[in-house]
């Protein structure tokens, strides 16, 4: 009995001084990357199919003629995005079996992609001197990729009806553009929160999850964007590098 409470004692003691000083030394478990987590949506109030969703869209409009910062911009049209994309899941709740409520839902959440992919594509990178610029990036591939994740869901629920489905593979497709238009706020950024990501392989399990064909365009595009962005980084920084792969071509 004595041997049992002894060894109870010891097992406690190492599950509390172990975790302890592998954070004081330093080390961490090799899989500790951030996880893209799953979208999960709040109560987004007024929906598309309700006659007074103009007053949504007008105090929309009114922030964005008032926000004149870009990278302000870049973190209201995400913050918009997202609650039309808790929008789009609120309507397919509420309202399975109506596709033209689902389809309408879709069509706003791709203007926001749009919108959101033209000010990050138009954002000087040279001028922003923003400490929040690597938090904006994860945030941007965080939500995109989750609700990138719950599109290819959607797609595959609809894959019979001609007016959701395409829509769904077309707001798809601009996740990518969105995800890949970020680097333009840090190339550095980018590439450091991407490589977390995928380290964990947390954006290529979307892929793993779908039914169609062709794997997850998100993920395969931030992988070789990923690849892009080491290889020219790796040149920039040691100039010999560069001249041997000349000399070798």
């Amino acid at each position: 009995m004595l041997e049992k409470r002894r060894f109870l004692k010891l097992f406690l003691i190492a599950g509390i001084l172990i975790p302890v000083l592998t954070g004081f030394c330093g080390f961490s478990p090799a899989h500790a990357a951030k996880e893209i987590p799953k979208f999960e949506s709040k109560n987004p109030g007024i929906l598309p199919f309700s006659p007074f969703y103009f007053l949504k869209q007008w105090r929309r409009d009114i922030i964005r003629s008032f926000t004149k910062d870009p990278l302000s911009q870049a973190v209201f049209e995400l913050e918009t995005l997202d609650e039309k994309a808790a929008e789009l899941k609120r309507v397919n709740s509420l309202r399975p079996d109506d596709a033209d409520a689902i389809a309408q839902a879709l069509k706003n959440y791709k203007n926001s992609q749009r919108t959101l992919r033209d000010i990050l594509s138009g954002l000087d990178a040279e001028r922003i001197k923003s400490e929040k610029k690597e938090r904006l990036v994860e945030e941007i591939i965080k939500k995109v990729s989750a609700h990138e994740e719950y599109l290819s869901t959607l797609s595959n629920m609809y894959a019979k009806e001609k007016n959701v489905r395409p829509l769904a593979e077309g707001a798809q497709e601009l996740a990518v553009e969105v995800v890949k238009a970020s680097q333009a706020i840090s190339r550095d950024a980018f590439k450091d929160v991407a490589k977390e990501y995928l380290r964990d392989d947390s954006v290529l399990r979307i892929a793993e999850e779908t039914d169609t064909s062709s794997s997850s365009v998100l993920a395969e595009t931030i992988n070789e964007s990923v690849m892009m962005l080491s290889a020219s980084t790796t040149e920039d920084i040691d100039p010999e590098i560069k001249e041997s792969n000349k000399s070798s071509e």
